[in-house]
């Protein structure tokens, strides 16, 4: 990128962040009394513009949405109400904000209104595609033992394409706004709830196509791409030239995925089994039992500020609570996952570690020792994460 075209970038997104601010400052529309703002918002009517350049971003998500609507619409039109009070009232509640999203989606597309930017930044749609992937399954089951095995595999096959070309979509529409300097941080988590749903979606068609199929008909691989490779290649835009970016997607998106192909950033999917599955055997069930010899053999007294590992004890949490907020800092810079994936744990391993001191002269000694084992066992936890995902 030349000199000219980074300065014309920069004057873009001041001009786009001065915009922003005065819409949010000055635009009162969705502030009106009597309007009440539904759980999922889309249009202008309850929040701020959406910026022009990123219509074509917010369209291909629609999309994506409208699907998860409309099959829920559709599969609970054809059934009762639940008899269970709870469910259903969370039922009612659903459709109701189906019928929401249909409603916004039409004023928007007959130009009634304008797309907002709460539609990007907000994980409202989620419990749509929860219950979506839950009819899902529940439908995939039941064809399991289908007469016509053939045409069910072709219903899926034709189920899978369609899925796959929205998400090519989607995913073009996020290269070209990272390109452009306009894909904000904000974007990431809402995209990533409903494409984590997505992956799930396609890998259960996918098994279904092939569970259907006969020996002498070819196996169906995915050719989208992960939520991992799609956020991968969004942010290597963002920082590198389109050309880059075409040709990582090419290399990424070109002809059938194979089975055994790895994914990016973790590795392979056994590679990421292999280490959840050794972080939990290292960090919580190897030290059950070495905890329980060690209980065995305490004299079960309390600790004094006399002794010397009362002071080890201060020093090793202080240690430890540097790291957590390091930890922490850097996935809040970062910022690849949902802010409860991290935030939680660190707070307990924090918690958990400042509470090992006091308890060292309040009880028997092993009990400084079994919070810490659970400081150390969460902050684990937590770092594990920031690989795997």
């Amino acid at each position: 990128m030349d000199t000219n075209a980074m300065a014309s970038s920069s004057a873009l997104d001041s001009k786009n962040i001065l915009k922003r601010s005065q819409t949010r400052t000055y635009d009162t529309a969705y502030f009106t009394p009597g309007l009440a703002a539904p759980r999922v918002v889309m249009g202008d009517r309850y929040g701020p513009t959406l910026e022009p350049a990123l219509v074509p971003l917010a369209r291909a998500l629609a999309l994506f949405d409208r699907q998860l609507v409309t099959r829920v619409q559709k599969f609970h039109d054809k059934r009762a109400l639940p008899t269970d009070e709870a469910r259903k009232s969370r039922t009612l509640r659903l459709l109701a904000d189906c019928d929401d999203v249909i409603k916004q989606w039409e004023d928007i597309d007959s130009g009634q209104c304008h797309f907002s930017e709460l539609y990007l930044t907000r994980n409202s749609f989620v419990p749509i595609w929860t219950e979506g992937m839950r009819i899902i399954k529940g439908v995939l089951s039941s064809k399991q033992t289908s007469n016509n095995q053939s045409k069910v595999r072709d219903d899926y096959a034709r189920i899978l394409s369609h899925y796959e070309s929205l998400a090519d979509d989607l995913q073009t529409q996020m290269v070209d706004a990272a390109h452009q300097g306009l894909f904000e941080p904000e974007f990431f988590h809402p995209i990533q709830e409903r494409w984590m749903r997505l992956d799930e979606t396609v890998k259960l068609y996918c098994d279904s196509c092939n569970h259907n199929a006969h020996d002498d008909v070819s196996h169906v691989f995915r050719r989208s791409l992960t939520w991992p490779e799609v956020r991968s290649l969004v942010r290597k835009d963002d920082k590198g030239t389109k050309d880059h970016a075409k040709l990582m997607q090419t290399q990424l998106a070109s002809g059938p995925r194979n089975a055994t192909e790895p994914d990016t950033l973790a590795g392979s999917k056994n590679v990421k089994a292999f280490i959840s599955w050794l972080a939990i055997f290292s960090c919580a069930v190897a030290p059950i039992p070495l905890f329980s010899v060690g209980y065995s053999r305490s004299l079960h007294v309390q600790g004094t500020t006399s002794d010397a590992d009362f002071w080890f004890l201060i020093l090793a949490t202080l240690t430890q609570i540097q790291g957590l907020a390091v930890s922490a800092l850097l996935e809040w810079k970062r910022d690849c996952l949902p802010k409860w994936r991290w935030a939680i744990p660190a707070t307990v391993a924090g918690a958990c570690s400042i509470l090992t001191i006091p308890l060292y002269v309040l009880v028997p000694k092993e009990w400084s020792s079994f919070l810490s084992l659970a400081a150390g066992i969460t902050q684990s936890f937590m770092i594990s994460q920031f690989f795997l995902f």
